[in-house]
């Protein structure tokens, strides 16, 4: 067995990417924390988010760099997970709805998985990329242990104002108004549910929505699924009177058909994350959950006549 060449270190220049990469997120995270704090210093994030834009883009093209032209297995997975995150993160949402965190958090997993497999096929590949990790644990040169304690205080720390952003309260409004209820497109508006109103039908939307619905939405229709605290906003509370029982049904044909990704510009900030049911789901069973969820919500759809 040919003994193993310890794996190509990163260049000053690649260091100095990585690491401006990771100050990049934290200048951020500590504006939006500030922010939460001090409401004065809201009018300054749209030109903060120009500049961290152009800081981001170069960056990204960095990045590209050490995928092309630096070596060893971990150093191009970490500029690899670190590019794919900034395109969902910050470069997706301008040819779509953005991407909820939750939901690249578990991309970034299952490639971060994808990718581990993928190396452990070839030995010498998963111990190219296990040694710059072990060179650094086991490393007595001063840096390295300076390092070692710099990373042991900051992942607590970073870890509470994770846990504290999340759970305070943002007085830090969107920078644009968003409309709750948008108008419907004029194709869905004037639509009336085409499909009887009997109790066989409204059993079969039962379960079409048990299925389909309540990971999100609950099965008690409460907006408390089991998935609903990885979004934000969170899921409709169908219970509440403020919510489908001021709506028509084909206003939530419409939301349910289209999704998250159906809204309007003025409906875009804080977007919602429902899928496009209409690629899965056929438009009388459309109907059929929405009849169950005005009859086990103990509302009524609201009607012209309203």
């Amino acid at each position: 067995m040919t003994k193993l060449k310890p794996a190509a270190g990163l260049t000053k220049a690649a260091w100095g990417i990585i690491l401006t990469f990771v100050a990049l997120n934290i200048i951020e995270f500590i504006i939006e924390f500030l922010s939460s704090l001090v409401p004065p210093l809201a009018p300054l994030l749209p030109l903060l988010a120009t500049v961290l834009f152009g800081l981001r883009f170069a960056a990204a093209a960095s990045l590209i760099y050490i995928l092309v032209f630096e070596e060893g297995a971990f150093y191009r997975t970490v500029a690899f997970l670190m590019l794919f995150y900034l395109v969902l993160k910050h470069f997706v949402n301008y040819v779509m709805p953005p991407l909820p965190q939750s939901l690249i958090l578990m991309y970034l997993s299952l490639l971060s998985i994808a990718i581990y497999l993928f190396l452990s096929l070839f030995e010498e590949k998963i111990r190219e990329f296990f040694e710059p990790m072990l060179r650094f644990s086991r490393s007595v040169v001063p840096t390295a242990t300076y390092a070692r304690w710099t990373v042991l205080a900051l992942l607590p720390l970073l870890m509470g104002m994770n846990t504290y952003n999340r759970l305070a309260p943002s007085f830090v409004p969107p920078l644009e108004q968003r409309v709750i209820h948008p108008a419907p497109p004029r194709e869905f508006a004037l639509l009336r549910n085409p499909v009887a109103h009997t109790p066989e039908n409204i059993a079969a939307g039962r379960g079409l929505f048990i299925a389909f619905c309540a990971p999100c939405h609950g099965s008690e229709l409460n907006g408390k699924g089991p998935a609903a605290r990885g979004f934000n906003p969170p899921p409709a509370n169908f219970v509440d009177p403020g919510t489908i029982a001021q709506l028509q049904e084909s206003y939530l044909f419409w939301r349910i058909s289209t999704g998250g990704v159906g809204l309007p510009v003025e409906g875009k900030p804080w977007n919602s994350a429902m899928p496009r049911w209409e690629t899965r789901i056929s438009p009388e069973n459309i109907w059929r959950i929405i009849m169950y969820e005005y009859e086990g919500s103990g509302h009524k759809p609201r009607t012209w006549e309203d």
